[in-house]
């Protein structure tokens, strides 16, 4: 299948003290108008104002862009930078946590979220269960939000021009290093079912 008719792809991107450039896709579809893409856009900044608080304050959320998918049309949307929240010492850069996207019939994608301090991590390594629970929490907003904004929150395949519904989602503790998984500590998820369409 093809993109079609409000199908968009929001990118928001940000730096770290290091000089490293981040950015993390989201997909949206059902949007009709200009007013729905804005609330999703206002949707996400939220997420990334929620989460800031263990995220290093050389972090940074500084732009989302929207397109298109069905007419590749993009739009700088409004954002107000978003900085992290404590100055302690920032974990390496290449450090994130996932935020893992599932539909209904087994595609998977989703973020990696960066800027995490070493306050933020418990004596094994791993992400502290409030920081877990405090993305779970954000990340569940983010696709209420979605769906009162009247539109449904998706997956981009990279198989297919297509995006599908987002039937739920987790948040380990592990910590990934990004293309790589670090090791093979077992891991403990908190997991929230939706759909958000």
């Amino acid at each position: 299948m093809a993109y079609a008719a409000g199908d968009f792809r929001f990118v928001v991107r940000g730096s770290l003290n290091s000089g490293e450039i981040w950015a993390n896709t989201w997909a949206v579809f059902n949007i009709d108008n200009a007013t729905e893409r804005q609330a999703v856009a206002a949707a996400l900044h939220q997420f990334y104002d929620d989460i800031n608080g263990p995220l290093s304050n050389d972090w940074q959320a500084l732009t989302c862009q929207s397109k298109d998918l069905f007419t590749n049309v993009t739009v700088d949307e409004t954002w107000a930078g978003i900085v992290g929240g404590t100055a302690t010492d920032m974990m390496p850069g290449q450090i994130a946590v996932r935020l893992s996207l599932f539909s209904l019939i087994g595609q998977n994608g989703g973020p990696f979220l960066c800027g995490f301090v070493n306050t933020d991590t418990e004596n094994n390594g791993q992400l502290t269960s409030s920081t877990q629970s405090l993305i779970r929490d954000a990340a569940s907003d983010l696709g209420d939000a979605i769906v009162a904004a009247g539109c449904s929150w998706g997956l981009d395949r990279p198989t297919g021009p297509e995006i599908v519904t987002v039937q739920r989602f987790r948040v380990g503790r592990r910590f990934d290093v990004i293309r790589k998984r670090a090791n093979d500590v077992g891991e403990s998820y908190l997991t929230v079912e939706g759909p958000w369409t």
